[in-house]
């Protein structure tokens, strides 16, 4: 089973392999900067079990076992720790949020989907209070439940901006009212809906895209390229506190331009210091100031110009091409024909109409 586990503070991702010995007993250690909800889960499943979801805070053991029921069904079983403490959001927690999905695969206008993100909105806060009244939901559930409803609801939301940014491109309709609708940051209200200060938005597994689907929004890129120096930083701030409704810069702001700044500092060759203070002198939220000064600390103590080559498996493919070409300067293409971010099987095809009651 795997786990695809992203730090939002780090510039790299980590897939965690799950092996389960032969006995049944599985055991794995990873490094986690934040309370996390995750899953283990795999797509070879013979026996009609998929996946482990669990809910950990850093320095955390969760001890979980996987039995049938009395209906012969395998179920997770939380033995200690904040899962234990979260299990009924856990293993209910997608029956609430599965209501959004057509948000995200929805095709027609932007103002069409507005609408649509309206009627989603009621209709996941009404199957939230049907599901936390049935199975009992602790005050931690609930709140744990209303973060991940909000970060779903907000990457759905900006996914399907973006989709419809991109069939527009296609379109050829550069000077349509609607590409400018989709330029203008006011009309991004829905994501006035969430609290963008709460860092449990951080535990959900789509906190990630949702960050990135904010920082290369279509309004906020054009503020970002449109100047250069403090001044394209005050303006991709101000930008985004009209798209996510604050008077002050949030902390998922801030966080854009922090991952801003790691995508830039791959191409810093000199003036690291200056570059570097640019935009930590806009981070206001301690945690990501202290994130940013400890990445920063790293850069300037990196003697290597290159990155060595991991001790793993998938590494042995680089290795082997390198010992082809001794003392040359390999370059190697990684591409890709698609996203790697893609609806699953089940809902691919769906494309819905919009609603005309909430349900």
């Amino acid at each position: 089973m795997e786990c695809f586990f992203q730090n939002v503070f780090e510039k790299d991702d980590a897939t965690q392999v799950l092996d389960i010995a032969p006995d049944g007993t599985f055991y794995k250690k990873f490094q986690a900067g934040y309370p996390i909800c995750q899953r283990f889960y795999t797509l070879e499943s013979k026996v009609g079990f998929s996946e482990i979801p669990f809910f950990a805070r850093p320095g955390e053991t969760i001890d979980i076992t996987v039995r049938k029921d009395a209906g012969g069904r395998y179920v997770c079983v939380y033995n200690n720790g904040t899962s234990r403490d979260a299990a009924r959001w856990l293993c209910t927690r997608d029956e609430i949020t599965d209501v959004l999905f057509p948000l995200m695969l929805f095709e027609g206008s932007f103002d069409e989907g507005n609408v649509l993100a309206d009627n989603m909105w009621q209709n996941v806060m009404y199957r939230l209070q049907t599901v936390s009244r049935r199975e009992h939901y602790t005050p931690m559930e609930m709140q744990l439940a209303l973060a991940y409803i909000q970060t779903r609801f907000a990457y759905y939301y900006m996914s399907y901006a973006e989709n419809r940014r991109y069939a527009l491109m296609k379109q050829n309709q550069h000077e349509s009212a609607e590409w400018q609708n989709l330029a203008d940051a006011k009309n991004y209200y829905h994501l006035r809906r969430i609290d963008f200060d709460n860092p449990l938005l951080f535990v959900s597994s789509d906190f990630p895209y949702l960050l990135n689907r904010i920082q290369y929004a279509q309004p906020a890129t054009r503020a970002l390229f449109s100047t250069a120096g403090q001044q394209r930083m005050d303006n991709y701030y101000a930008v985004l506190r009209e798209m996510l409704g604050s008077k002050a810069n949030t902390l998922i702001a801030q966080l854009c331009l922090y991952q801003q700044m790691l995508t830039e500092s791959r191409k810093w060759q000199t003036d690291k210091e200056s570059k570097y203070t640019m935009f930590s002198n806009t981070f206001t939220h301690p945690h990501v100031k202290a994130r940013a000064d400890e990445f920063y600390s790293r850069l300037m103590a990196q003697t290597e110009l290159a990155t060595p080559i991991p001790d793993a498996p998938m590494a042995d493919l680089i290795r082997s091409l390198c010992t082809k070409y001794p003392g040359k300067i390999l370059m190697i293409d990684f591409w890709g024909m698609s996203c790697g971010l893609v609806p699953s099987k089940r809902v691919r095809n769906y494309v819905p109409r919009l609603p005309s009651a909430t349900t």
